[in-house]
C-alpha cells in the first residue's frame, strides 16, 4: 500500500471516529416546544436615541466597549469641543484620530482631553483610534 493511500485511510478513520464522538457527546437537539400564542403583537424595539452635543460640547469616553457614545449628533458650522476621557487600558484607543481634520491627539488614562474644531460639511464624520481606526465612532453633522 502506498504512503499516500495509507495517509488517506488514516485521515478517513480519524474523521469517522471524530464524527462518532461528536454525536455521542452532542446528540441532536430535542424539538423546541411551541411558544404560547400571544393575542397582542410584539412591539418593535424602539431605535436607540442618538445623543447630541450640548452648547457645542460632547463628552466621549473610551471604555472596554470602545468609544461611548459611538454615534452622536453635532451641529455643522459651529465650533465643537470633544471632551474625551479614556477610562480603560484594555483597548488600543490610546489616541483619537479625526483624519478629515488632520487631528491626532493622545488620550492619557483617566484624564479628560479637549479637542475643539468646527465641523464644516454635513454627513458622517468618522473618528477612531490611531491603530487604523479599529475602534471607531461617528459624528453625524447636521
Amino acid at each position: 500500500m502506498s504512503a499516500r493511500l495509507k495517509l488517506l485511510t488514516l485521515v478517513t478513520a480519524v474523521v469517522a471516529v471524530f464524527t462518532v464522538v461528536l454525536f455521542l457527546v452532542n446528540p441532536s437537539p430535542q424539538p423546541a416546544k411551541p411558544l404560547a400564542q400571544s393575542t397582542a403583537a410584539a412591539a418593535p424595539t424602539p431605535p436607540r436615541p442618538i445623543p447630541s452635543a450640548v452648547n457645542g460640547k460632547l463628552a466621549l469616553s473610551v471604555t472596554d466597549n470602545g468609544f461611548e457614545p459611538d454615534r452622536a449628533k453635532v451641529q455643522g458650522g459651529v465650533p465643537l469641543t470633544l471632551e474625551i476621557t479614556r477610562k480603560t487600558d484594555a483597548t488600543c484607543a490610546t489616541a483619537i484620530v479625526l483624519p478629515d481634520y488632520g487631528i491626532q491627539k493622545e488620550l492619557p488614562l483617566n484624564q479628560t482631553v479637549a479637542i475643539t474644531f468646527t465641523p464644516k460639511k454635513q454627513g458622517e464624520l468618522h473618528y477612531g483610534c490611531a491603530h487604523g481606526q479599529m475602534i471607531a465612532g461617528v459624528l453625524v453633522v447636521e
